[in-house]
C-alpha cells in the first residue's frame, strides 16, 4: 500500500510540472536558509562543551560601577587568586592566569624566532579544571617554578620538528614580553580537537609575575587594578548553591578593595558555557541577540516557503475533487486518501531538501565574510543529518496535512455533482487562499521595510561629518616595548617618505573601539564637582594630521603641561563661550594644567555613543601609535607596502601592519552592515518565494475565470475594466498585509534605533514605498496573466457552452 502511495504521488507530481517546480524551488530555499541557520547557531553553542564537570566551572567578573557609568570586564585584580579559596570555601579548585600579548620565543638551537605567540603564564591547577592528556612530562609539579613551560603538541612539533614529546622534555627556550624569561619545557599536552575559546599553546608559571620588574606591571599587590588580562576560573564542589557563592563573592570587595563614594566593585560567576558569548582572550564575543534573529529569520522564510505550498495547493484542489469523489465512491477511506496526499508532499519535500543543500553550500560560499571565523558546514555530522530527517517529517506535516485533510473531508455525493462549497455557501478554500496570501506578503512587506530602513541608518552613519577627515590616513601601532628613541626614529624615516604629509605620535588615533577614561575635579561657577572625561595622548602634530581646526585658543605644544579641551567639556565647566575655557587650569594626572585651546565636539567613538568631556594632552609616555596623513591623490596600497618594509627594518622581530583610518571607522559598524546583508538576502528570498507562489497562483486562478472574462468581452467590457475587476481583490489583500506589516515592523526597528545615540528619524516614506513597490509587483504579476487570458477567442472559449 505505501509502495502505491509514492507512485501514484509520483505520476501526479509529473503531471502537474510548473505546481512542483514552484514548490520544490520556494521550499529549497526555505530548507537552504534554516539548513545554515541551524549549524551556525550549533557551531556558536558548541564552544567549550567537552570539559569534564563543565557545568561545575565559573569564570570570575569583575562589575565597576563609577558614577553613572559602569562595565564589565572579564578579568579581576591580581591577588584575588590567592584570596578566594579561603574566602569561599565551595571552591574546588581554582586557576590563575595572566595572558600575555607581543611574545616572542626564541630557539637556540636552530636561531628561530617566533612571533605572536598565543601564551599565558597560569598555575599548576589550570590543568585539573582544563584537562588534558598529558604525552610528556608530570602534571602534578609542572609549572611550580618560574623556569617552566608547558607546551601543547602543535606548538612542541613548531619548536622541536621531529622529535616526540618525551624526548621534547628539558629543552631550552627564551620568550620575550616585558621580561626575557629562559625555560625549559616541563610538559607536552595534547591539543584540544573541539571548539574552544582557550587557543593557548604556551603555558608559562605565573610565578614569573612576582619576578622584581614585574610585581607593579603587573599589580600583583593591587586589588584596585582590574585588567582584562587577569583571568580566575573556578571549579566549585557538586551541587553548591550558587546563590550562596555570589552572596560570599559580594562580600570580597569590601574586606579587601578601597571604599569609594563615588564608585563600588562586584564579583560575579559567568558559567563557561557562557564564555563564548562574552568578550575574552582578544577575541569578539558572539551575539545571542544576533543568533536569535537568525532562527526568527530562518523560521519566518520557512513557514513563508509552507504557506507557499499550502496556498497553491488549496487553490488547486478543485483539479482533484473528482479524483477523490471517485476514489470514496469505490471504497476509500478518509485515512488513505490522508496518507496519499501525504506522500505526494514527502516527495517535494524530499527533493526540496536535496535542492536545500545545494543552496545552502551556494549561500556559505556568497556570505563567507559574514560567517563565523573557522565555520565549515558538515552535512554528515549526526546533528546535520538529525536535523535534516526532523525538518523533513516536519515539513511534511507543516505543509502536506492541511490540504490533505481539506481534500479528505469532501463528500463523494457533491463533489461529483460539481457542488465544492461547503455548508451555507462557505468556501474554506477561498479562505485560506486569501488569508495566506496576507500572511505571505504581510512578511515580504516587513522584511522590505526593515532593509530599507537598516540602510538608511547605516548610510545616515557613513556619511554623516564626523567632525575630522578620515581620508588619506594610515596608522600603525608600535611594539609596546619599544623604546621613544626608536619610535622617534621611524617616525622620522616615515615622515621623509614621498607622499607623506605628515606625522604624528600619540596613545590611540583620533576615533577608536578602545576607551581611556579618567575623572577630573572641576570649579563650576556654581559648584565643585567631578567628571568623567575620556583621554587621549597627542603631539602637537595630532590636529594636522586629522585636519581637526581648534575652535578656540591654539594648539598645544608638545612636552608641556598644557591640555586641549572639547566643546562638551567647556558646556560641563559652565561656559557659554568657548574662549571663556581658554587659560582654565585643572588638576589632572598628578600635574596642574592648562586649557590652552578648545577642538570641536567631533566623534571619538561610534555614532552609538553620545559625545563625552574629552582631554587632549601630550603625550609623556605610551606614545606607541604612529599616525601618517598622506597627500591627495597617493597611491595608499604602494605606500602600504613600502612602509611596511620600513617597519620590518626597524622592528625585524615584530609583527605589525599599517592600516586605513576610514576602514577602521567603517568596521564601527561592521554587525550592522551584517544585520543589512542578511535582512537584504532574507529579503529576496522571501520576495521571490512569496512572487514565484503568487505567479503560479495567479496563472492557475485566472486560468479558471477564462469564461468569465470572455463572457464580459462578449457584453461590451473593455480591457481596463477588466484588469481592474480582477485585481481589485489584491488591492484590498496588499493593503491589508501593508498594515499587518508596518506596525511590528516599526516596533522593532525603533527599539534597534534606540541603540545608536545619533540617528535619522523614522523615515515613513519608505514605509510606503515599500507597500508601493509591493503592490505593483503583484499588480503586474496579475496584469500579465490577465491579459494573457484576455487574448483568447470568446468564440473559442465559450464554444462548449
Amino acid at each position: 500500500m505505501l509502495k502505491n502511495y509514492f507512485i501514484i504521488g509520483y505520476r501526479n507530481i509529473l503531471r502537474s510540472k510548473l505546481r512542483t517546480l514552484v514548490h520544490v524551488l520556494g521550499l529549497s530555499l526555505g530548507v537552504a536558509v534554516c539548513l545554515l541557520v541551524f549549524h551556525v547557531v550549533w557551531y556558536e553553542n558548541s564552544f567549550d562543551k567537552f570539559h569534564e564537570d563543565g557545568d561545575r566551572i565559573y569564570q570570575v567578573m569583575t562589575h565597576t560601577h563609577y558614577q553613572e557609568e559602569s562595565w564589565l570586564n572579564g578579568g579581576v585584580p591580581f591577588p584575588m587568586a590567592g584570596v578566594i579559596e579561603d574566602e569561599i570555601p565551595d571552591v574546588e579548585t581554582k586557576t590563575h592566569f595572566y595572558q600575555l600579548e607581543g611574545v616572542r620565543v626564541h630557539l637556540e638551537e636552530d636561531k628561530g624566532i617566533y612571533k605572536e605567540r598565543p601564551t599565558v603564564m597560569t598555575d599548576n591547577q589550570h590543568f585539573r579544571i582544563f584537562q588534558r592528556q598529558w604525552l610528556a612530562g608530570n602534571p602534578s609539579t609542572a609549572l611550580n617554578e618560574p623556569g617552566q613551560v608547558v607546551l601543547t603538541q602543535a606548538a612542541a612539533e613548531l619548536y622541536f620538528q621531529g622529535l616526540p614529546p618525551p624526548e621534547v622534555l628539558g629543552k631550552e627556550l627564551t620568550y620575550y614580553f616585558l621580561d626575557t624569561v629562559q625555560v625549559t619545557v616541563a610538559g607536552v599536552v595534547e591539543d584540544y580537537t573541539g571548539n574552544t575559546d582557550f587557543i593557548f599553546t604556551d603555558f608559562l608559571s605565573i610565578q614569573n609575575a612576582r619576578k622584581e620588574n614585574g610585581e607593579d606591571f603587573y599589580a600583583v599587590d593591587n586589588w584596585q587594578s582590574v585588567n582584562s588580562s587577569s583571568q580566575l576560573f573556578v571549579k566549585l564542589h557538586a551541587d553548591t548553591n550558587l546563590e550562596h557563592v555570589n552572596e560570599k563573592l559580594g562580600a570580597i570587595p569590601d574586606k579587601y578593595m578601597e571604599k569609594s563614594e563615588k564608585g563600588f566593585t562586584e564579583f560575579s560567576l559567568l558559567p563557561l558555557v557562557e564564555l563564548h558569548f562574552h568578550e575574552n582572550f582578544d577575541r569578539p564575543a558572539a551575539n545571542k541577540s544576533v543568533l536569535q534573529g537568525l532562527i526568527l529569520v530562518g523560521l519566518f522564510i520557512l513557514v513563508l516557503a509552507c504557506l507557499n505550498f499550502i496556498n497553491l495547493e488549496t487553490a488547486q484542489s478543485f483539479v482533484r475533487f473528482k479524483e477523490v469523489g471517485i476514489r470514496k465512491t469505490l471504497g476509500g477511506s478518509r485515512s488513505q486518501l490522508i496518507f496519499q496526499f501525504l506522500a505526494e508532499t514527502a516527495i517535494i519535500v524530499i527533493l526540496a531538501i536535496a535542492g536545500g543543500l545545494v543552496f545552502s553550500d551556494l549561500l556559505v560560499r556568497g556570505l563567507q565574510d559574514l560567517l563565523p571565523d573557522g565555520f565549515v558546514i558538515n552535512y554528515l555530522a549526526p546533528e546535520g543529518v538529525a536535523f535534516l530527517v526532523a525538518m523533513g517529517m516536519l515539513l511534511t506535516l507543516f505543509a502536506g496535512i492541511m490540504p490533505a485533510i481539506m481534500l479528505s473531508a469532501l463528500q463523494a455525493q457533491k463533489v461529483l455533482k460539481g457542488d465544492f462549497k461547503q455548508i451555507n455557501g462557505f468556501s474554506w478554500t477561498y479562505f485560506l487562499q486569501k488569508n495566506l496570501t496576507v500572511i505571505q506578503f504581510t512578511l515580504s512587506i516587513g522584511f522590505i521595510i526593515s532593509v530599507l530602513v537598516v540602510s538608511s541608518q547605516i548610510q545616515y552613519m557613513m556619511n554623516k561629518e564626523l567632525g575630522f577627515d578620515k581620508e588619506q590616513v594610515m596608522y600603525i601601532r608600535l611594539p609596546f616595548l619599544s623604546d621613544s628613541s626608536q619610535r622617534e626614529t621611524f617616525k622620522h624615516v616615515i615622515s621623509q617618505q614621498a607622499g607623506v604629509r605628515n606625522t604624528s605620535l600619540g596613545s590611540d588615533i583620533l576615533a577608536s573601539s578602545s576607551l581611556w577614561t579618567s575623572s577630573v575635579e572641576v570649579t563650576t561657577p556654581t559648584e565643585k564637582k567631578e567628571i568623567s572625561v575620556q583621554v587621549k595622548m597627542i603631539d602637537s602634530r595630532f590636529l594636522d594630521v586629522y585636519q581637526v581646526k581648534p575652535k578656540a585658543g591654539r594648539n598645544v605644544r608638545d612636552a608641556s603641561n598644557e591640555i586641549l579641551i572639547n566643546e562638551k567639556f567647556v558646556e560641563r565647566l559652565g561656559f557659554d563661550n568657548a574662549r571663556d575655557a581658554i587659560g582654565y587650569s585643572l588638576d589632572f594626572n598628578q600635574a596642574e594644567r592648562e586649557v590652552v585651546g578648545v577642538v570641536p565636539d567631533f566623534h571619538s567613538r561610534t555614532l552609538r555613543e553620545e559625545i563625552r568631556p574629552l582631554i587632549l594632552q601630550p603625550a609623556q609616555r605610551n606614545a606607541t601609535l604612529l599616525s601618517v596623513k598622506m597627500e591627495a591623490n597617493t597611491d595608499l596600497k604602494q605606500a602600504k607596502e613600502d612602509f611596511g618594509l620600513i617597519y620590518q627594518a626597524h622592528f625585524p622581530f615584530e609583527d605589525g601592519e599599517f592600516k586605513f583610518f576610514d576602514e577602521t571607522i567603517a568596521n564601527f559598524y561592521k554587525s550592522d552592515f551584517r544585520v543589512m546583508k542578511v535582512l537584504g538576502l532574507a529579503t529576496l528570498i522571501a520576495l521571490v518565494i512569496s512572487f514565484l507562489g503568487l505567479f503560479a497562483l495567479t496563472s492557475f486562478t485566472i486560468a479558471q475565470r477564462t469564461k468569465e472574462i470572455s463572457i464580459r468581452k462578449v457584453l461590451g467590457a473593455g480591457t481596463m475594466e477588466i484588469l481592474v475587476s480582477l485585481s481589485k481583490e489584491y488591492v484590498v489583500l496588499m493593503a491589508v498585509a501593508f498594515g499587518l506589516a508596518a506596525i511590528p515592523t516599526w516596533y522593532l526597528l525603533n527599539n534597534w534605533l534606540k541603540e545608536f545615540y545619533f540617528k535619522i528619524n523614522m523615515p515613513y516614506d519608505l514605509y510606503f514605498l515599500a507597500g508601493i513597490a509591493a503592490l505593483f509587483a503583484c499588480l503586474a504579476i496579475v496584469g500579465l496573466h490577465s491579459y494573457k487570458a484576455m487574448q483568447k477567442n470568446p468564440a473559442d472559449v465559450l464554444k462548449s457552452e
